[in-house]
Protein backbone atom coordinates (compact mmCIF):
# COMPACT_ATOMS: atom_id res chain seq x y z
CA UNK A 1 0.00 0.00 0.00
CA UNK A 2 1.36 3.14 -0.85
CA UNK A 3 2.76 5.54 1.86
CA UNK A 4 2.53 9.40 1.81
CA UNK A 5 3.64 12.03 3.57
CA UNK A 6 1.03 13.82 5.69
CA UNK A 7 0.99 17.64 7.34
CA UNK A 8 2.25 18.46 10.91
CA UNK A 9 -1.63 19.30 11.36
CA UNK A 10 -2.36 15.64 10.71
CA UNK A 11 0.81 14.39 12.60
CA UNK A 12 -0.12 16.46 15.22
CA UNK A 13 -3.96 15.08 15.72
CA UNK A 14 -2.86 11.55 15.39
CA UNK A 15 -0.28 12.11 18.26
CA UNK A 16 -3.98 13.31 20.63
CA UNK A 17 -6.82 10.73 18.81
CA UNK A 18 -7.18 7.78 20.35
CA UNK A 19 -5.09 4.52 18.99
CA UNK A 20 -7.83 3.26 16.82
CA UNK A 21 -5.45 3.43 13.49
CA UNK A 22 -2.45 3.92 13.39
CA UNK A 23 -0.59 5.16 10.32
CA UNK A 24 3.07 4.89 8.81
CA UNK A 25 4.60 8.44 8.91
CA UNK A 26 7.76 8.64 6.80
CA UNK A 27 10.13 11.01 7.52
CA UNK A 28 9.89 14.27 5.61
CA UNK A 29 11.20 15.10 1.91
CA UNK A 30 12.02 17.41 -0.49
CA UNK A 31 9.92 15.51 -3.15
CA UNK A 32 6.77 16.57 -3.75
CA UNK A 33 4.55 13.81 -2.70
CA UNK A 34 1.45 13.68 -4.65
CA UNK A 35 -2.35 12.41 -3.00
CA UNK A 36 -3.08 10.53 -6.17
CA UNK A 37 -2.92 7.37 -5.01
CA UNK A 38 -4.30 7.95 -1.22
CA UNK A 39 -5.84 4.75 0.74
CA UNK A 40 -9.64 5.34 1.84
CA UNK A 41 -8.30 5.15 5.16
CA UNK A 42 -5.77 7.49 4.90
CA UNK A 43 -8.24 9.89 3.21
CA UNK A 44 -10.62 9.60 5.87
CA UNK A 45 -8.05 10.25 8.76
CA UNK A 46 -7.36 13.55 6.89
CA UNK A 47 -10.33 14.48 6.25
CA UNK A 48 -11.34 14.42 10.10
CA UNK A 49 -7.96 16.40 11.03
CA UNK A 50 -9.16 19.40 8.97
CA UNK A 51 -12.75 18.93 10.86
CA UNK A 52 -13.54 22.18 13.01
CA UNK A 53 -13.80 22.23 17.42
CA UNK A 54 -17.02 22.61 17.47
CA UNK A 55 -19.60 24.12 20.60
CA UNK A 56 -22.77 21.70 20.10
CA UNK A 57 -24.38 24.11 22.76
CA UNK A 58 -24.26 27.34 20.59
CA UNK A 59 -24.07 25.56 17.29
CA UNK A 60 -20.92 26.99 15.34
CA UNK A 61 -17.35 26.33 14.99
CA UNK A 62 -15.16 27.34 18.15
CA UNK A 63 -13.08 30.08 16.00
CA UNK A 64 -11.99 33.29 16.44
CA UNK A 65 -10.39 35.60 13.51
CA UNK A 66 -11.11 33.17 11.47
CA UNK A 67 -11.41 33.44 7.27
CA UNK A 68 -14.99 32.09 6.12
CA UNK A 69 -15.31 30.72 2.52
CA UNK A 70 -18.42 30.06 1.34
CA UNK A 71 -17.30 27.72 -1.50
CA UNK A 72 -14.42 25.53 -2.65
CA UNK A 73 -12.20 27.31 -5.32
CA UNK A 74 -11.48 23.94 -7.88
CA UNK A 75 -7.88 25.70 -7.83
CA UNK A 76 -7.78 26.06 -4.24
CA UNK A 77 -3.70 26.32 -4.11
CA UNK A 78 -4.22 29.18 -6.23
CA UNK A 79 -6.66 31.00 -3.63
CA UNK A 80 -4.50 29.91 -0.19
CA UNK A 81 -1.32 31.18 -2.38
CA UNK A 82 -0.94 34.55 -1.34
CA UNK A 83 -1.74 33.81 2.48
CA UNK A 84 0.59 31.33 2.34
CA UNK A 85 3.20 34.51 0.65
CA UNK A 86 2.89 36.73 4.06
CA UNK A 87 2.91 33.29 6.35
CA UNK A 88 -1.09 34.18 7.65
CA UNK A 89 -1.72 32.23 11.22
CA UNK A 90 -5.58 33.25 10.55
CA UNK A 91 -7.37 29.92 10.66
CA UNK A 92 -9.37 29.42 7.57
CA UNK A 93 -12.57 28.07 7.05
CA UNK A 94 -13.88 26.43 4.00
CA UNK A 95 -18.16 25.38 3.47
CA UNK A 96 -18.12 23.33 1.51
CA UNK A 97 -21.27 20.67 0.43
CA UNK A 98 -18.97 17.83 -1.26
CA UNK A 99 -15.67 16.63 -0.01
CA UNK A 100 -12.54 17.92 -1.81
CA UNK A 101 -10.83 15.97 -4.50
CA UNK A 102 -7.61 14.26 -3.97
CA UNK A 103 -6.24 17.26 -6.37
CA UNK A 104 -7.48 19.90 -3.81
CA UNK A 105 -6.49 17.77 -0.87
CA UNK A 106 -3.32 18.05 -2.16
CA UNK A 107 -3.16 21.20 -2.65
CA UNK A 108 -4.04 22.17 0.62
CA UNK A 109 -1.69 19.99 2.06
CA UNK A 110 1.12 21.63 0.44
CA UNK A 111 0.12 25.30 1.91
CA UNK A 112 -0.31 23.73 5.33
CA UNK A 113 2.69 22.24 6.47
CA UNK A 114 2.71 19.02 3.77
CA UNK A 115 4.34 16.90 1.87
CA UNK A 116 5.17 19.55 -0.90
CA UNK A 117 8.20 21.66 -1.37
CA UNK A 118 5.50 24.87 -0.77
CA UNK A 119 6.10 23.85 2.78
CA UNK A 120 9.81 23.93 3.22
CA UNK A 121 10.33 27.35 1.97
CA UNK A 122 10.44 28.66 5.31
CA UNK A 123 11.46 27.69 8.87
CA UNK A 124 8.96 25.56 10.49
CA UNK A 125 9.39 26.79 14.13
CA UNK A 126 8.32 30.44 13.07
CA UNK A 127 5.56 29.33 10.65
CA UNK A 128 3.91 25.67 10.16
CA UNK A 129 1.54 26.54 7.42
CA UNK A 130 -2.03 27.75 7.04
CA UNK A 131 -4.96 26.14 9.31
CA UNK A 132 -7.52 24.92 7.20
CA UNK A 133 -10.70 23.59 8.31
CA UNK A 134 -13.74 21.90 6.32
CA UNK A 135 -17.66 22.18 7.32
CA UNK A 136 -19.98 20.47 5.17
CA UNK A 137 -22.95 22.37 4.73
CA UNK A 138 -24.72 24.61 1.70
CA UNK A 139 -22.01 27.77 1.35
CA UNK A 140 -24.11 30.18 0.85
CA UNK A 141 -27.18 28.63 3.32
CA UNK A 142 -27.91 31.48 6.21
CA UNK A 143 -27.47 28.54 8.32
CA UNK A 144 -24.49 27.11 7.15
CA UNK A 145 -22.71 30.76 7.91
CA UNK A 146 -24.21 31.20 11.59
CA UNK A 147 -22.41 27.57 12.16
CA UNK A 148 -19.33 28.89 10.63
CA UNK A 149 -19.23 31.72 13.32
CA UNK A 150 -18.88 34.51 11.15
CA UNK A 151 -20.07 36.71 13.94
CA UNK A 152 -16.47 36.11 15.37
CA UNK A 153 -14.83 36.01 11.62
CA UNK A 154 -12.17 38.89 10.65
CA UNK A 155 -13.08 37.90 6.65
CA UNK A 156 -15.70 36.42 5.11
CA UNK A 157 -15.86 35.52 1.72
CA UNK A 158 -18.67 34.72 -0.96
CA UNK A 159 -17.70 32.27 -3.79
CA UNK A 160 -19.79 31.64 -7.12
CA UNK A 161 -21.30 28.80 -8.23
CA UNK A 162 -18.53 27.53 -10.74
CA UNK A 163 -19.74 28.55 -14.51
CA UNK A 164 -21.42 25.45 -15.82
CA UNK A 165 -22.58 24.00 -12.56
CA UNK A 166 -25.91 26.23 -12.35
CA UNK A 167 -28.54 23.95 -11.13
CA UNK A 168 -31.25 22.78 -13.68
CA UNK A 169 -34.38 25.22 -13.74
CA UNK A 170 -32.37 28.41 -12.46
CA UNK A 171 -33.10 31.51 -15.01
CA UNK A 172 -30.65 33.24 -17.28
CA UNK A 173 -29.28 36.24 -15.70
CA UNK A 174 -29.89 34.61 -12.05
CA UNK A 175 -26.11 33.18 -11.95
CA UNK A 176 -25.45 35.14 -8.83
CA UNK A 177 -28.99 34.85 -6.98
CA UNK A 178 -26.99 32.69 -4.40
CA UNK A 179 -24.50 35.47 -3.63
CA UNK A 180 -26.63 37.72 -3.82
CA UNK A 181 -28.84 36.71 -1.28
CA UNK A 182 -25.79 36.16 1.22
CA UNK A 183 -24.77 39.65 0.79
CA UNK A 184 -28.21 40.39 1.71
CA UNK A 185 -28.75 38.30 4.33
CA UNK A 186 -24.69 39.37 6.12
CA UNK A 187 -26.15 42.96 5.43
CA UNK A 188 -29.48 42.55 7.93
CA UNK A 189 -27.77 40.08 10.51
CA UNK A 190 -24.36 41.52 10.41
CA UNK A 191 -23.77 44.62 8.87
CA UNK A 192 -20.88 45.31 10.56
CA UNK A 193 -19.43 42.21 8.76
CA UNK A 194 -19.74 43.72 5.12
CA UNK A 195 -16.34 46.15 5.24
CA UNK A 196 -14.82 42.79 5.64
CA UNK A 197 -16.46 40.80 2.80
CA UNK A 198 -15.61 39.92 -0.37
CA UNK A 199 -18.68 38.51 -2.91
CA UNK A 200 -17.41 37.04 -6.33
CA UNK A 201 -20.26 37.84 -9.53
CA UNK A 202 -20.40 35.94 -12.69
CA UNK A 203 -22.40 39.19 -14.12
CA UNK A 204 -21.30 42.31 -13.52
CA UNK A 205 -24.84 44.09 -13.88
CA UNK A 206 -25.98 41.93 -10.54
CA UNK A 207 -23.71 44.82 -8.54
CA UNK A 208 -27.04 46.78 -8.43
CA UNK A 209 -28.53 43.96 -6.36
CA UNK A 210 -26.07 44.58 -3.57
CA UNK A 211 -27.14 48.34 -2.61
CA UNK A 212 -30.11 49.61 -4.14
CA UNK A 213 -28.41 53.06 -4.75
CA UNK A 214 -26.25 51.12 -7.52
CA UNK A 215 -26.91 52.50 -10.90
CA UNK A 216 -25.40 50.99 -14.13
CA UNK A 217 -25.70 53.93 -16.68
CA UNK A 218 -24.54 57.29 -17.65
CA UNK A 219 -20.63 57.97 -16.71
CA UNK A 220 -20.28 55.03 -14.30
CA UNK A 221 -21.64 51.81 -15.74
CA UNK A 222 -18.78 50.39 -14.97
CA UNK A 223 -18.79 47.76 -12.10
CA UNK A 224 -14.83 49.09 -11.38
CA UNK A 225 -16.39 52.54 -10.43
CA UNK A 226 -18.53 51.82 -8.14
CA UNK A 227 -17.43 52.28 -4.41
CA UNK A 228 -18.20 48.35 -3.81
CA UNK A 229 -15.29 47.61 -5.99
CA UNK A 230 -13.26 50.40 -4.72
CA UNK A 231 -13.40 49.19 -1.51
CA UNK A 232 -12.67 45.14 -2.32
CA UNK A 233 -16.26 44.26 -1.69
CA UNK A 234 -17.41 42.37 -4.43
CA UNK A 235 -15.51 41.68 -7.79
CA UNK A 236 -16.34 39.91 -11.04
CA UNK A 237 -14.92 36.61 -12.45
CA UNK A 238 -14.40 38.29 -15.90
CA UNK A 239 -12.09 40.40 -14.56
CA UNK A 240 -9.94 37.63 -14.64
CA UNK A 241 -10.32 37.11 -18.51
CA UNK A 242 -9.53 40.52 -19.29
CA UNK A 243 -6.66 40.72 -17.57
CA UNK A 244 -5.45 38.01 -19.34
CA UNK A 245 -6.28 39.26 -22.43
CA UNK A 246 -4.71 42.79 -21.74
CA UNK A 247 -1.54 40.60 -20.40
CA UNK A 248 -1.30 38.87 -23.99
CA UNK A 249 -0.68 42.47 -25.62
CA UNK A 250 1.49 43.83 -22.30
CA UNK A 251 3.23 41.00 -20.99
CA UNK A 252 5.00 42.61 -18.72
CA UNK A 253 1.47 43.33 -16.59
CA UNK A 254 1.42 39.96 -15.26
CA UNK A 255 4.56 40.63 -12.91
CA UNK A 256 2.67 43.61 -11.51
CA UNK A 257 -0.39 41.81 -11.23
CA UNK A 258 1.57 38.82 -9.37
CA UNK A 259 3.33 41.57 -6.87
CA UNK A 260 -0.28 42.85 -5.97
CA UNK A 261 -2.26 39.45 -5.39
CA UNK A 262 1.28 38.35 -3.50
CA UNK A 263 1.87 41.80 -1.80
CA UNK A 264 2.27 41.40 2.12
CA UNK A 265 0.26 44.49 2.51
CA UNK A 266 -2.76 44.11 4.95
CA UNK A 267 -5.19 46.21 6.95
CA UNK A 268 -4.74 44.22 9.81
CA UNK A 269 -0.92 43.07 9.73
CA UNK A 270 1.72 45.67 9.82
CA UNK A 271 4.72 44.90 7.20
CA UNK A 272 7.34 42.71 8.32
CA UNK A 273 10.32 43.62 6.40
CA UNK A 274 12.20 40.24 6.43
CA UNK A 275 8.88 39.22 4.42
CA UNK A 276 9.95 39.72 0.89
CA UNK A 277 6.78 38.11 -0.81
CA UNK A 278 7.55 39.25 -4.61
CA UNK A 279 11.55 37.62 -3.93
CA UNK A 280 9.97 34.32 -2.98
CA UNK A 281 8.29 34.28 -6.04
CA UNK A 282 10.98 35.51 -7.96
CA UNK A 283 9.08 38.81 -9.23
CA UNK A 284 10.92 41.27 -10.80
CA UNK A 285 8.48 44.06 -8.81
CA UNK A 286 6.97 43.99 -5.83
CA UNK A 287 4.49 46.87 -4.13
CA UNK A 288 4.41 48.34 -1.16
CA UNK A 289 2.68 50.97 0.69
CA UNK A 290 3.51 54.28 2.46
CA UNK A 291 2.57 57.45 4.42
CA UNK A 292 2.45 60.15 2.61
CA UNK A 293 5.53 62.86 3.14
CA UNK A 294 4.60 65.61 4.91
CA UNK A 295 5.83 67.75 2.26
CA UNK A 296 2.91 66.14 -0.11
CA UNK A 297 0.09 66.15 2.00
CA UNK A 298 -2.69 68.98 0.55
CA UNK A 299 -0.95 68.85 -2.64
CA UNK A 300 -2.08 67.52 -5.89
CA UNK A 301 -1.60 64.19 -6.47
CA UNK A 302 -0.11 64.88 -10.37
CA UNK A 303 2.94 66.88 -7.81
CA UNK A 304 3.02 63.72 -5.67
CA UNK A 305 3.69 61.26 -9.28
CA UNK A 306 6.19 63.76 -10.09
CA UNK A 307 8.54 63.65 -6.83
CA UNK A 308 8.60 59.79 -6.73
CA UNK A 309 9.08 59.10 -10.53
CA UNK A 310 12.10 61.90 -10.33
CA UNK A 311 13.39 61.77 -6.99
CA UNK A 312 12.42 58.42 -5.71
CA UNK A 313 12.78 56.30 -8.73
CA UNK A 314 9.52 54.61 -7.49
CA UNK A 315 5.69 54.05 -9.22
CA UNK A 316 2.88 55.05 -7.24
CA UNK A 317 -0.16 53.38 -8.40
CA UNK A 318 -2.73 54.91 -6.38
CA UNK A 319 -3.70 55.78 -3.11
CA UNK A 320 -5.62 54.10 0.20
CA UNK A 321 -7.76 56.53 1.51
CA UNK A 322 -10.50 56.17 4.66
CA UNK A 323 -13.00 58.35 4.70
CA UNK A 324 -15.37 58.00 8.21
CA UNK A 325 -15.96 53.79 8.47
CA UNK A 326 -15.05 53.26 4.39
CA UNK A 327 -11.62 51.81 3.69
CA UNK A 328 -10.90 52.06 -0.18
CA UNK A 329 -8.12 52.02 -3.01
CA UNK A 330 -8.03 55.29 -5.23
CA UNK A 331 -6.28 53.76 -8.33
CA UNK A 332 -4.79 56.03 -11.29
CA UNK A 333 -6.67 59.25 -9.48
CA UNK A 334 -6.58 62.12 -11.80
CA UNK A 335 -3.94 65.00 -11.95
CA UNK A 336 -5.78 67.17 -9.49
CA UNK A 337 -6.82 65.41 -6.91
CA UNK A 338 -5.85 66.60 -3.80
CA UNK A 339 -3.51 64.41 -1.37
CA UNK A 340 -4.47 63.89 1.92
CA UNK A 341 -2.46 63.53 5.32
CA UNK A 342 -3.52 60.47 6.48
CA UNK A 343 -3.74 58.85 2.32
CA UNK A 344 -1.45 55.69 2.12
CA UNK A 345 0.51 55.42 -1.49
CA UNK A 346 0.97 52.09 -3.26
CA UNK A 347 4.17 51.92 -4.74
CA UNK A 348 5.57 49.75 -7.76
CA UNK A 349 9.08 49.18 -6.74
CA UNK A 350 11.71 47.17 -8.94
CA UNK A 351 13.36 45.00 -7.51
CA UNK A 352 17.48 45.05 -9.13
CA UNK A 353 18.41 41.73 -7.57
CA UNK A 354 16.07 39.43 -9.15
Amino acid sequence: ENSHVLPPLLAQEEKQRPQQVKLQIPAPTLQRTPLSGLSARNRQVLLESMSPPFDEQRQTVQLQNHLVVCGMPVNVGEFLRPLTSIRSTTPILFITEQEPSNSQLEQICQTSGGAGTQSNMWNKSTWSGLKVFLMYAPPLHPSSMRRAGIGAASRIVLLAENVGETPVGREVGMEDAPVVFAHRFLSQEFPDKLSNTVAELIVDESIVFFNDSIRLDGAEASIYLQPSFAEGGVYCSALCISMLVQAYYNPHLLSIVGALLCSRITNDMPEEPHLNSAATHRSPVEVTQEKVLPHLAGKKYSELLSYYVAQKDLVPLGLYRTEGLRRFTYTNPSPDTLVKADDLVFVLTRLDDV
